[in-house]
């Protein structure tokens, strides 16, 4: 259906804070997006886990859980959809 109607799409991937909690380095699930992007025409794969590393370097495991997902809850709050969208942006090409 995107072929059809010319819609490129991209894929965003963000770890979950139980497999931040649980240091589960390498992600199973990059390998299997990745490919499912090489197979499927993606625009981009943009894993959003580097730019988590980098937080991690600067703050403990609890603040970074606090700071960018909601309590309890796999989705990021606004400052992870922040996180999220500075992923995106930085990998576009605007030439």
């Amino acid at each position: 259906l995107l072929n059809e109607n010319q819609i490129k799409f991209d894929i965003i991937r963000y770890p979950w804070p139980a497999q931040l909690i649980n240091n589960q380095i390498p992600h199973s699930d990059v390998e299997l997006w990745k490919t499912f992007c090489l197979k499927n025409g993606c625009d981009s794969f943009i894993d959003v886990q580097e730019n988590l590393d980098k937080k991690l370097e600067e703050l403990s495991l609890g603040e970074v859980l606090k700071k960018y997902y909601f309590f309890d809850d796999i989705h990021f709050n606004a400052k992870g959809n922040e996180l999220l969208l500075n992923s995106y942006i930085n990998r576009l090409d605007f030439d």
